[in-house]
């Protein structure tokens, strides 16, 4: 099931940060384990917020 990681990592953030699939983007890392996304739609302090993070 090749894609699957990628396609759950899409799902998982755009539930978390209450977003459509259509925002979230993997740019790099398809096959590997490290992925870049892009996130449309929210602020860098937006996400933080929503992930639980600070700073």
């Amino acid at each position: 099931m090749e894609g699957a990681a990628n396609e759950a990592i899409v799902e998982l953030l755009a539930r978390v940060l209450d977003l459509p699939r259509r925002a979230i983007t993997l740019v790099s890392g398809e096959r590997g384990r490290t992925k870049r996304v892009r996130i449309e739609g929210l602020t860098l302090q937006d996400i933080r917020a929503r992930l639980g993070l600070s700073g």
